[in-house]
């Protein structure tokens, strides 16, 4: 997935996809622990950028993401 490109109109697949990721993913694997940080930063923050910019079916999908990002970060 490239995080560099999230839109504002995200596909609601896509956004379900990142849901997905953000709870299966294991910040204590040594593999995945140094990369987990910058790109969750990343997408953390693309996310809060469109967040003037969503509908109001994506708002809470977003929040929803937004809290599971900052849930991982807490455990990295």
């Amino acid at each position: 997935m490239n995080w560099h490109v999230i839109s504002a109109s995200i596909h609601p697949f896509k956004l379900t996809w990142m849901m997905c990721v953000a709870v299966a993913i294991n910040p204590a694997d040594p593999s995945n622990a140094m990369h987990i940080r910058p790109i969750f930063e990343q997408v953390y923050q693309k996310l809060d950028h469109h967040r003037t910019t969503i509908t109001s079916a994506e708002a809470s999908s977003f929040s929803l993401l937004k809290h599971d990002i900052k849930s991982v970060l807490m455990r990295v």
